[in-house]
């Protein structure tokens, strides 16, 4: 079975998350054997791969130890007024939590403009290596790319990823995307294209279609998962709804372990798609040294079969826990 890394998303990354917090959460994930990190240039307003690159380069990280996936598209709209005004509405939110609904309302007026055009990607790779301080991408993938509303244009765009990856510039290429796994292969079957990578969101138990998935792995389609904790019900729901119906027992027979506390359930949900999906990583938005531990540990640790996370799979559904 493929080894899945653990990957360290950078989407808060001078948005949500300050500088010094964002460094100390670099460095610690580093510490702890993370070695992929994602990036794209519209996190941060447009800054985050400059903390990043600077990062590496301030602790002497060698290019060649760390695996960077970037991407490109949504493009940044950045000034002097955005980087003061996310700073005090960071400080803001953080003594007034109440008022975080409000930000993000002002930030979506403020959201990247979309631009898939072969102009403005030779713009975005030229940026991100010079702000990542590195001369090659390992992944460049198009960022929430609109499958549905696409332009004959996105041929041109991947024979220029083409000529980058034979000049070395970038490594492999590919989609982030909300789409399914089984939408983006019947769109690469018809559109005779095949990305090196799929970034696609981890969504609830049991949603990826298998034969999609092995249709990727045939391929040589590396898949990446990301937001395995982003699910509905939350992760503290389902532990709540198991405590309340009294299936802890159940559970804890099905693992042949013991499950006190909700949070066991972060490492047995990150388990679950790493041992049902084999991804090629799985990314996580990781501030908090403990967390990043914690989440290091189960993926690198807890040794759970597909055969118990079927009937896992299976009591939540038939205690109308889960839906799907």
């Amino acid at each position: 079975m493929l080894e899945t890394k653990l990957g360290f998303g950078c989407a808060s990354i001078l948005g949500k998350i300050g500088k010094q917090d964002s460094l100390y959460a670099l460095k610690a994930a580093h510490e702890a054997g993370i070695n992929y990190f994602d990036i794209a240039r519209s996190y941060g307003w447009g800054e985050a791969e400059a903390l990043l690159g600077t990062f590496l380069r301030q602790e002497k990280i060698s290019r060649e130890t760390v695996e960077i996936t970037t991407k490109f598209g949504l493009t940044p709209r950045n000034n002097k007024f955005i980087k003061l005004a996310k700073t005090l509405a960071r400080n803001f939110v953080s003594r007034v939590p109440q008022t975080q609904t409000i930000v993000k309302s002002a930030a979506s007026q403020v959201s990247p403009k979309i631009d898939f055009t072969v102009k403005n990607v030779i713009t975005s790779l030229d940026t991100s290596l010079k702000f990542l301080r590195t001369d090659y991408i390992d992944n460049i993938l198009f960022h929430d790319y609109n499958f549905k509303n696409e332009s004959n244009e996105i041929l041109e765009v991947i024979d220029f990823l083409d000529s980058q990856k034979t000049s070395g510039k970038i490594k492999n290429y590919g989609f982030s995307s909300y789409e399914s796994l089984e939408f983006l292969d019947n769109f690469f079957s018809s559109k005779n294209i095949k990305p090196d990578l799929l970034q696609i969101a981890c969504g609830c138990i049991g949603q990826h279609n298998h034969m999609s998935l092995k249709n990727m792995t045939e391929k040589n389609i590396k898949v990446v998962m990301y937001s395995p904790f982003r699910l509905e019900p939350s992760i503290l729901s389902i532990f709540e709804q198991i405590t309340a119906k009294n299936l802890g027992s159940e559970v804890e027979s099905i693992f042949g372990r013991k499950i006190n506390r909700h949070e066991d359930m972060y490492g047995i949900l990150l388990s679950y798609f790493q041992t049902v999906y084999s991804p090629y990583a799985i990314v996580i938005s990781m501030f908090n040294a403990d967390h990043i531990q914690k989440n290091q540990q189960a993926i690198k640790e807890i040794q759970i079969t597909k055969e118990q996370f079927k009937f896992f799979e299976k009591l939540l559904v038939f205690n109308k826990i889960i839906s799907c």
